[in-house]
């Protein structure tokens, strides 16, 4: 989870300013289709209750997914574009 998605998520927001500051810029989030077959437990996040690699990888991606959305949600209300999904 934390390589994953909240690692890069972070690094993000520390790099948003200089972002948004220059030219065209861009926040590409990678995921996965892998995120359809996971529901996001916000109680075992990292795993901890229940280990499973390919459940966790599936959650990453989920959580990936949703935290790159939220990212363009934000950036659209702050009229900053330049989200690109692949």
């Amino acid at each position: 989870m934390g390589t994953n998605a909240l690692g890069p998520y972070a690094l993000t927001g520390l790099l948003l300013d200089r972002l948004t500051a220059g030219k065209d810029p861009r926040v590409v989030t990678v995921s996965s289709i892998v995120h359809r077959w996971r529901n996001l437990d916000l109680d075992d996040l990292m795993s901890e209750r229940s280990y499973s690699g390919n459940r966790a990888y599936g959650l990453s991606k989920l959580a990936t997914t949703i935290l790159g959305l939220e990212l363009d949600r934000r950036l659209r209300a702050a009229k900053l574009t330049g989200v690109a999904y692949l």
